[in-house]
């Protein structure tokens, strides 16, 4: 398995990686990053950057769920110590309210306080640096596919919103002269999977319109309504409709 991160420019450059999912193993990482064109310099460290701020993540998230458990054990082993001890030393007028709150407050303090230092941890390993270090040495490869996806995607901006959103909601919006591969399915894994975690009224529609749950007419007055407040881009919207019909039919 590789560590991959593809740039492509849909609006703004976005970048897609399987950081989250990938399985760590120090000395034997490949890094792999694709691109639409030649990216130039600044641009290319911005998106390099980018990418190892969805590493860090990824590394802070592993470490933080790897000492869930261990963290937990030791908050409640503080409350239940001082609370104990506050009840046996400090005599008060209401008994239980004031040991209770302040336990709860100093467990859950070395809890979080905890969790940050696991996460900084972890992007102070031998292995982070690593990754990290070969994503700065290595140069995005041009992949003709996510070229092709940002040629759709600027063909829909150029389109009438009315037009296009009658034909996101039919789905007819053709087919895509791309040369599918492992690549490609893994990118597009990546996208929906993005789409799915950060643009829920975007899925939301892309699962309405995949399961005809509206007829044209009124799915078409529904997408432009929501376009209208600002709730999605509606030409990624039609990307992604094109990129999923692509998949059904394959």
């Amino acid at each position: 398995m590789r560590l991959s991160g593809y740039f492509i420019n849909l609006d703004k450059w976005r970048v897609f990686t399987n950081a989250s999912d990938y399985e760590f193993d120090r000395g034997k990482d490949e890094v792999c990053l694709y691109s639409s064109t030649l990216v130039d310099w600044e641009s290319g460290k911005m998106l390099e950057g980018e990418m190892k701020d969805l590493l860090s993540k990824a590394f802070r998230k592993r470490a933080e769920d790897k000492r869930y458990i261990p963290r937990l054990v030791l908050s409640a082993g503080i409350f239940l110590a001082l609370y104990f001890f506050l009840s046996l030393v400090i005599r008060d007028p209401i008994p239980l309210v004031d040991e209770i709150i302040i336990s709860l407050f100093v467990s859950l303090l070395f809890f979080f306080r905890q969790k940050s230092k696991d996460g900084d941890a972890a992007l102070d390993s031998m292995l982070y640096k690593e990754i990290a270090g070969k994503i700065d040495s290595s140069d995005p490869v041009e992949l003709p596919f996510l070229l092709e996806l940002e040629r759709e995607y600027q063909s829909f901006l150029k389109m009438n919103a009315r037009d296009l959103s009658s034909l996101v909601s039919s789905g007819n919006l053709g087919v895509l002269d791309i040369d599918e591969d492992d690549r490609f399915s893994e990118f597009s894994n990546l996208l929906f999977a993005y789409v799915k975690r950060n643009e829920k009224e975007m899925n939301a529609f892309l699962s309405l319109i995949e399961k005809g749950t509206y007829d044209g007419i009124d799915m078409t007055r529904r997408i432009l309504s929501a376009y209208a407040t600002g709730a999605f881009d509606l030409s990624f919207l039609a990307l992604l409709v094109k990129m999923k019909s692509q998949k059904t039919m394959r």
